[in-house]
C-alpha cells in the first residue's frame, strides 16, 4: 500500500504551483495521501476529510491545517480527536486498502512559536503563552487519542515538527514527550530521511504489525521552482496478514491529474523491512517512564516545563 505525507505551505487550486505538486504526488500511485498546510480542495476526485477551519488563527476560506485524502470512502471521521487539543489541526478516519482497512490520523503539531506572538484584544486568552506551548499541550491531548486508538492497522501522519533523532532547537523534555506519547505506542518510519543534508519533521508513524518497505523523498523544488517549504514522503506499506476481500487498487477512485509532463521529482532509497525502530526493551522502559509520567504528573504541574 503506497501513501504520500507532505506539507505544501497553503497552496491552493489556483497556485502556480499546483499542477507540478499534483504530478508529484501522482508519481507515486498512492491509495492515501495526508497534506498539511493545504486548501480543502487541492486534490482531485477520491473521497477527503479535513481538520476544522478554525486553528486559531484568521479563518480564510479552504484552508486546512491537515487533510486525508483516499480512493475509497472514509468511516468513523473524527475532526476533534480530544477537547484538550488545540482546534483545527487533528483529523482520524476508517479508509478500506490493499492491505486490509486502515485508522489513520492526520496531525499538525503545533510549532515552537504557534500561538505566541498573536495575542490580541479578541484573544486575551493567547497573552502570555510561551514556545512550545501549544506543541506540549497538543501531545498531551495526542496521548488521549492514542490510548483509545487501535493497537493494530493504525498510522499517524503529517507534521509533526519535530526532526527525527531530535534537532539541535527542540528542548529535550518536549522531544521526549513525544517519544513517550507516540514512539512508546508506534513505531516511526520516517526516522533519519534527509534531503539535501535537511532531515524531514513531517514523518509516518505506524502500529507493529504495519511494515516500511521502501520510502521515496519528493522533492519540494521542482527546475527553478520551490514547490513548498517542506519535502514530502512517500511509503510503501505492508502488513503481517493482508485482508483485501472487497477491495482492488484498480477499481478504486485513483488520484488524477490531466495535462502537462510528469517530471522526475522523487529519489528513491530502499531500506531493510523496518521491524521496529525501537527494540521492545526500548517500548518497555519507555512506556514505563511515560505511565509514571502520566500518573504522577498532577503532583508536579510544572513537570514537563522544568525538566533540563
Amino acid at each position: 500500500m503506497k501513501l504520500v505525507n507532505w506539507n505544501v505551505q497553503w497552496a491552493t487550486p489556483s497556485s502556480p504551483r499546483r499542477d507540478e505538486i499534483l504530478r508529484h504526488i501522482e508519481e507515486h500511485e498512492p491509495e492515501v495521501v495526508c497534506l498539511t498546510e493545504t486548501h480543502i480542495d487541492l486534490l482531485p476526485d477520491g473521497y477527503v476529510i479535513a481538520s476544522k477551519p478554525d486553528y486559531g488563527y484568521p479563518i480564510k476560506e479552504g484552508r486546512r491545517k491537515v487533510l486525508l485524502w483516499s480512493r475509497m470512502p472514509w468511516e468513523q471521521n473524527d475532526d476533534l480527536g480530544d477537547g484538550s487539543l488545540p482546534p483545527g489541526r487533528f483529523v482520524s478516519g476508517v479508509t478500506r486498502t490493499s492491505v486490509g482497512t486502515l485508522t489513520l490520523i492526520g496531525v499538525c503539531i503545533p510549532w515552537a512559536n504557534a500561538r505566541v506572538n498573536t495575542a490580541s484584544t479578541s484573544h486575551k486568552e493567547w497573552q502570555g503563552r510561551k514556545r512550545w506551548d501549544d506543541h506540549r499541550e497538543y501531545l498531551k491531548g495526542l496521548s488521549k487519542v492514542l490510548t483509545g486508538a487501535p493497537e493494530t492497522r493504525l498510522i499517524m501522519l503529517g507534521d509533526f515538527n519535530q526532526q527525527l533523532p531530535r534537532g539541535r532547537y527542540t528542548p529535550k523534555d518536549v522531544h521526549e514527550q513525544l517519544m513517550c506519547v507516540v514512539a512508546s505506542r508506534l513505531t516511526f518510519a520516517s526516522e533519519g530521511i534527509v534531503l539535501r543534508g535537511r532531515r524531514c519533521i513531517d514523518h509516518i508513524a505506524v502500529s507493529r504489525d504495519l511494515t516500511a518497505d521502501s520510502h521515496r523523498v519528493i522533492d519540494n523544488h521542482y527546475r527553478q521552482t520551490r514547490l513548498s517549504d517542506h519535502f514530502g514522503i512517500a511509503v510503501d506499506m505492508s502488513a503481517d496478514v493482508s485482508a483485501t476481500e472487497g477491495y482492488s487498487p484498480k477499481a478504486a477512485m485513483p488520484l488524477r491529474v490531466t495535462g502537462g509532463r510528469s517530471g522526475n521529482s522523487a529519489t528513491k532509497f530502499s531500506f531493510p523491512p523496518i521491524a521496529s525502530t525501537y527494540p521492545l526493551s526500548v517500548d518497555i522502559s519507555r512506556s514505563l517512564r511515560c505511565s509514571m509520567r502520566d500518573t504522577f504528573s498532577w503532583l508536579i504541574p510544572s513537570f514537563s516545563a522544568t525538566r533540563a
